[in-house]
C-alpha cells in the first residue's frame, strides 16, 4: 500500500506547486518553505529564490580616469558592475592584462566577436585588470571593458543570450620627462669666460616640469626666471665674474615635477674651468 504523501507551501499554495508570477529583483534572495506530510509526520525544506538580473550599461564604471607613471610600473584598471546578481565575469576585448595579481587569471583566447585570429580577449573572474602603460603608446588608448552573465543553466531548452553591459574609458596618463636635465654648453667644448650664458633644459613629460633649479658654486651663480618652448622648460645663468674667479666652477640642475616628485629626481652637473686668456 502507498502511503499518502501531502505537499504544500505555507501561506502560499496549498498544493505541491508554487507559482510565482512578477518577479521582480527585490525578491531575490527570499525563503520559500515546501511541507510535507505523511504517515511518519510532517517535515519541511526551505528554498531561497535566486533572481538574475543585470549588467546594465549604466550599472558599469570604470577608471581610474587619471594615470600618473612613468612606465616601468604596473597600475590597476578597474571594471565593475552593480545592481547585478550574480557577479558577472569581466572581459577586456583587444587588451592584454597581466597576470600579475594573485587570484586574477588572465586567459587569451580569440576573441569570437572579431574575423582576426591575433585579437585576443582578457577574461578575469574580478573586476581588475593589471597592466603596465607606456606614455609613447598607450596616451589616450580606448580600452574595452564588458561585463557578462549568461541567465539559467547550460542546457539547449534556454534561449537566454548572456546579457553584457559595456564600457570604455580613455587611458590619461600623466608622466615625467624621459630624460635627465641638459646642460649646455658641454664643459668639454667650452671655457667659461664672463659675460657666456649657461642653459640648463628639461623637454617633455605631461605636464612638464613645473620648475627648474639651475645653479652654479666657486663661485655662487644664480638663474634666471624659467622660460617655457613648447614642451621645455629652460633656465639660464649668466656668468657676470672676472676670469681669476672662474676656475673649477660646479654647476647644478634639477626639476620639479609636481605630479609626482619622486618619479623625477634627476640632477645634471658640469664643472667648467676659465678660458685662458692670451
Amino acid at each position: 500500500m502507498t502511503a499518502k504523501v501531502t505537499l504544500w507551501w505555507p501561506a502560499h499554495s496549498n498544493t505541491s506547486e508554487l507559482k510565482l508570477t512578477s518577479v521582480r529583483r527585490e525578491d531575490n534572495g527570499t525563503k520559500y518553505t515546501c511541507s510535507m506530510k505523511g504517515d511518519s509526520g510532517t517535515s519541511s525544506a526551505v528554498y531561497t529564490l535566486r533572481v538574475a538580473y543585470g549588467p546594465f550599461d549604466k550599472d558599469l564604471t570604470v577608471g581610474p580616469s587619471e594615470i600618473v607613471t612613468k612606465g616601468s610600473h604596473q597600475v590597476n584598471l578597474t571594471c565593475h558592475a552593480i545592481n547585478t546578481y550574480p557577479t558577472p565575469r569581466y572581459l577586456w576585448p583587444g587588451f592584454a592584462c597581466e597576470n600579475t595579481v594573485p587570484g586574477h587569471a588572465c586567459t587569451l583566447k580569440p576573441d569570437p566577436s572579431r574575423n582576426d585570429t591575433d585579437h585576443h580577449v582578457c577574461t578575469f573572474p574580478e573586476d581588475t585588470c593589471t597592466f603596465k602603460p607606456s606614455p609613447d603608446s598607450d596616451q589616450g588608448r580606448i580600452v574595452n571593458c564588458t561585463a557578462s552573465m549568461s541567465f539559467g543553466p547550460n542546457d539547449a531548452h534556454w534561449q537566454h543570450k548572456p546579457q553584457q553591459a559595456h564600457a570604455k574609458m580613455h587611458l590619461n596618463l600623466f608622466y615625467p620627462p624621459p630624460d635627465r636635465p641638459v646642460i649646455q654648453p658641454q664643459p668639454s667644448d667650452h671655457h667659461l669666460r664672463p659675460g657666456d650664458t649657461l642653459t640648463c633644459t628639461v623637454t617633455g613629460g605631461d605636464p612638464p616640469v613645473f620648475s627648474v633649479n639651475f645653479y652654479c658654486l666657486n663661485p655662487h651663480l644664480l638663474d634666471k626666471e624659467d622660460e617655457i618652448r613648447g614642451t621645455s622648460v629652460m633656465s639660464t645663468i649668466t656668468v657676470g665674474f672676472t676670469y681669476t674667479t672662474l676656475k673649477n666652477v660646479k654647476c647644478f640642475c634639477e626639476a620639479n615635477w609636481t605630479r609626482k616628485p619622486q618619479y623625477y629626481q634627476y640632477i645634471a652637473t658640469a664643472v667648467y674651468n676659465a678660458q685662458v686668456q692670451t
